[in-house]
C-alpha cells in the first residue's frame, strides 16, 4: 500500500489507537454491501428524480429536493461503511462502530485475553465474492465479543489476528527473559566470592 495511505488511515484512527501503536490491517465489510445499498440510493433518489426532471420539468423542485435527499444518503452510506472497521494493531483489536457523527462507538480487546479467532462463510454468492462473518473471543468465554458481519475476506483478517498475537507474545517473552537475565547477573555480580 502507498505510504500516502498509511498515513492518511493512521491520522483518520489516530483517536482510536494508544501512543507508539501501529496499524497492521483494517477490516471492513464487502464493498459490494456498499455498493448494492449505495444502487439503491442512486436508482431511487438520484436517476429517478433526473428523469422527472427531464420528461416533466414542472415537477422539478420536488425532484430537486429527492436529488438532494440522495446524494445526502449516498454520502451518508459511504461515510457509515467506511466508519464500521476493525483496526488490527500490533497490540490489539479495535472495533469501530460509528453512525453518521453522532453515535461512535469503539471495543478494544487485547490480544493477552483473545481466546479464539473464527469465521463462517456461508452460501454461494459469499463463497464466490469471499466474504463472512469473523467473530473474535475472549479467553475462559466461548461467546463471541466482537462480531463482524460480510467481512472482506475474513480469512486474512484472521491469520493477521493469530500472527500478531503470535509476535506479541513472544515479544513480551523475549523482554521478560532479558529482564530476568539482568536480575540474574545483579544477583551473581552481589553474590559474596
Amino acid at each position: 500500500m502507498p505510504r500516502y495511505f498509511t498515513k492518511i488511515r493512521g491520522k483518520i484512527f489516530k483517536e482510536y489507537l494508544e501512543k507508539g501503536e501501529k496499524i497492521k490491517y483494517i477490516l471492513r465489510q464487502h464493498p459490494a454491501i456498499l455498493g448494492g445499498k449505495l444502487a439503491k440510493n442512486i436508482a431511487l433518489f438520484i436517476v429517478f428524480p433526473l428523469l422527472l426532471i427531464i420528461s416533466f420539468p414542472i415537477t422539478a423542485p420536488v425532484a430537486g429536493v429527492l436529488l438532494l435527499w440522495g446524494l445526502w444518503r449516498t454520502l451518508i452510506e459511504s461515510m457509515n461503511w467506511y466508519g464500521r472497521a476493525w483496526i488490527i494493531t500490533d497490540l490489539g483489536v479495535v472495533c469501530i462502530s460509528s453512525t453518521l457523527f453522532f453515535r461512535v462507538r469503539s471495543t478494544r480487546i487485547e490480544y493477552q485475553v483473545i481466546g479464539g479467532v473464527s469465521y463462517d462463510i456461508r452460501g454461494f454468492m459469499r463463497t464466490i465474492f469471499n466474504y463472512g462473518d469473523i467473530y473474535v473471543s475472549k479467553m475462559g468465554s466461548g461467546d463471541p465479543v466482537i462480531p463482524m458481519q460480510n467481512a472482506y475476506k475474513p480469512q486474512e483478517a484472521e491469520s493477521m489476528i493469530l500472527r500478531c498475537q503470535r509476535e506479541l507474545i513472544q515479544k513480551q517473552y523475549r523482554d521478560e527473559h532479558k529482564e530476568l537475565k539482568k536480575i540474574l547477573v545483579r544477583l551473581v555480580d552481589a553474590a559474596p566470592a
